[in-house]
């Protein structure tokens, strides 16, 4: 399906992930009136918004298997430090 062939929701849903945020109704909603002038209701947004979460999801949880896989062997306080020096690499940016 090309870009044409999206509907507006679909067209900002997939802006929002590609800029790699979180798609949700409120940013739909303002990604629509910057782009089309007019937003969209929670009711047009909430099945994209289910969509890419429940994708999102399934990608965590697989990275969550992995970092347990490899977090295993370690010593209690050498989890606790690789946590730790994970959450400074992977800080949340201001959007």
């Amino acid at each position: 399906m090309t870009m044409q062939e999206l509907t507006r929701y679909e067209r900002a849903a997939l802006a929002i992930h590609q800029a790699g945020e979180r798609v949700t109704h409120e940013r739909m909603d303002e990604w629509l009136r910057h782009h089309d002038g007019r937003g969209c209701s929670p009711r047009e947004a909430v099945p994209l918004v289910q969509r890419y979460r429940r994708e999102a999801l399934e990608r965590v949880t697989v990275a969550v298997q992995a970092s347990e896989k490899a977090l295993h062997p370690l010593a209690g306080w050498e989890r606790a430090v690789a946590l730790l020096e994970l959450r400074k690499r992977y800080r949340r940016k201001a959007r």
